[in-house]
Formats: C-alpha cells, structure tokens, sequence
C-alpha cells in the first residue's frame, strides 16, 4: 500500500458488512473495484463496526485510524444508527447523561483502542493484495459476531423509548462538523453521505419482500427516521455549515427509479444494492 493514495470508508454495520462474511459484496469491496477501473491508483480501507455512530467513529478516527492508516480521504456513511440512539437516548433519559454513561463510554473505546493496537490481525490485512481492500478489523467488531449482545454503543444500551427530538440533529451535525475540522487540520479531504432508509427515500416501487419490510417497520421508527433525515437536510443549507464548506451528499435518492428489491430490513440492503451505493459515492469522490 506504500505510495497509494488511501480512502478510509467509516460506518456502522451497513458499512462493515452484513451479507454472510463475503466482503466482495459490501460497499468497501464495490468502491474499490470501481476505483480500479478508473486512472486513480487507491485502496478503499473498510473502517466500519456494526452498532457504530458518529460519537464512535470520530474517537475510532482520532486514535487509532489516522495514525495507523494516515488516510488521504475519510468517509463517513451513516444516519440510521444516530437517528436511533440519539433520540432513542433522549427519549430514555431525558437531556443528561445517565448515571455512569461517560465512564461506559470511555472505558468501551478505551478498551477498543487497547485490543485493537494489539492485534497483529492489522498488520495481516494490511498485506492482503488480492482483493486489494485493506479491512480495517476491529476486535470488539469480531467479539460482537460470536457475541451479539456486547454493547458496542453506549448510546444503545438500555433504550425503552424512541421519539423524535430536534437536539439529536444538533449532535449529528455537531460530531460531523468535528470531524472535519479535524480532517482538516491534517490535511484530509472528508465526505459524509447520508445513507438511504426504506420509507424515507424515493424507491417508489418497492418489490414484494420490501413491502413486508416496510409493513413491519412501526411508525414512530419512521417518523423519528424522517424527522432526523429532513432535519439534517435542513441543517446542511444553514449557513454555518456553508461556511465551514463540510461536504455532505444525501443518498436518498440513490435507488430512485429502480425496480428490483435491495433492502434486506429497514437500511441493510444486499448486493445489487451496495453496488449502487459505491456507485454513487464513487461519483462524489471523483
């Protein structure tokens, strides 16, 4: 990987996989074969862990990321997990913090940091040359496979209540605008896209399994999703984040038009789905 210029992809479950363990079928794996078919000589490094937000993936970039990888672009992929454990925590706990969240939250990624610098199964993915993608793997994200219950969001743990609540765009938007100001501050082009939902973006037609999806899915999960998504869009025009030039794209409307189904549940989506996706993001990036 000397010399190559390197994208470090950055999300939740959406973004580490979630299609059996077959990596060629996630974003990562889609985003790299894309960029290898143009002039542009990088590796896609696959940053995600399933149950993380924002708050987890500004520390995850902070300290063990941009010092072990040095990424030239960031890319931050998410909005479902924020828009649930932001006003899920909200609606649990009120304004504060619980008793004891800061330490939870500290001793976690401390731990994190801790396992993951010791893992000599860094240094095996970084030689991986066939595929070309460089898997940014996280301990904790493989304890969560054989253990599903860890909490590896804080912000999950023992939410009873979930409505929507306008400060958790405040701290969405808060967490991206920190993020690129760090980028900055070492030289790093950040992108953050939004990612699509089912119910609130424009796949119209809706195959027969998706319409099971969105039956399912109950209306106070939508109306938070919504509310969230609408208020980052609007959050997105204000002029403080004109100025401060952050660079934001909605994918929302990334599978306007098409037939077939893509989502596997509420923001999952299989492969012909992440293949769009990379697409899209392939189209921002250059």
């Amino acid at each position: 990987a000397k010399g190559k210029k390197v994208i470090l992809l950055m999300g939740g479950s959406t973004v580490a996989g979630n299609s059996g363990y077959l990596p060629k079928s996630e974003i990562a794996f889609k985003l790299q074969e894309k960029i290898g078919s143009g002039t542009d000589d990088a590796i896609v490094v696959n940053g995600g862990v399933g149950g993380y937000a924002t708050d987890n993936q500004v520390r995850a970039l902070m300290y063990l990321h941009l010092p072990r990888f040095k990424p030239d672009v960031v890319v931050f992929y998410d909005g479902w997990n924020d828009s649930t454990y932001l006003n899920g925590y909200r609606s649990t706990y009120g304004s504060g913090l619980r008793p004891g969240f800061v330490k939870q939250q500290y001793r976690l990624e401390t731990i994190n940091t801790q396992m993951t610098r010791a893992s000599s199964l860094v240094g095996l993915a970084g030689r991986i040359s066939l595929t070309k993608v460089l898997e940014a793997i996280d301990p904790l994200n493989l304890l969560q496979r054989l253990k599903p219950t860890l909490p590896i969001n804080v912000l999950a743990s023992g939410i009873t209540d979930l409505s929507f609540h306008p400060e958790s765009v405040n701290d969405y938007v808060r967490n991206l605008s920190y993020t690129d100001a760090i980028c900055r501050r070492e030289g790093i082009r950040f992108v953050h896209v939004l990612q699509p939902l089912i119910g609130i973006g424009s796949k119209a037609d809706l195959s027969e399994e998706e319409k099971l999806i969105f039956a399912a899915q109950s209306t106070a999960n939508r109306d938070v999703a919504r509310g969230f998504y609408d208020g980052v869009k609007e959050q997105m025009k204000s002029e403080a984040i004109r100025n401060i030039g952050l660079e934001h794209y909605d994918l929302r409307d990334a599978f306007r038009g098409v037939s077939s189904g893509v989502y596997k549940d509420e923001g999952h989506v299989y492969e012909n789905g992440n293949d769009i996706l990379a697409e899209e993001i392939y189209k921002r990036l250059y």
